[in-house]
């Protein structure tokens, strides 16, 4: 596809990267609910060494060449207390021939 930026989603994860001058981003979720997939989660809730599902989503702020992601995320420590991690991530678009 000859596209700048392409999003697709599917698995509850948060990505995004740049490749051959393109940028992929995956939300994690259009909305930030939790997903009922928890990969990371044993029986008793507790985890195995991966983080499993984070909530997340992202708002996109595009100025012409550039394309600013505001990440927001729900992270619980080990005490099971929650809080919103926000993180900024920014692309610029390439000059074609450069």
């Amino acid at each position: 596809m000859d596209v700048d930026v392409l999003c697709w989603g599917g698995t509850c994860k948060f990505e995004a990267y740049e490749m051959e001058g393109k940028f992929f981003v995956n939300p994690g979720s259009a909305t930030g609910a939790v997903s009922w997939i928890d990969e990371g989660l044993g029986d008793e809730g507790e985890g195995d060494g991966e983080e499993g599902n984070v909530p997340s989503f992202v708002l996109m702020d595009v100025q012409g060449d550039v394309l600013v992601l505001y990440v927001y995320q729900l992270k619980r420590d080990k005490e099971g207390n929650e809080n919103v991690g926000v993180e900024k991530v920014s692309f610029r678009k390439g000059t074609p021939g450069a």
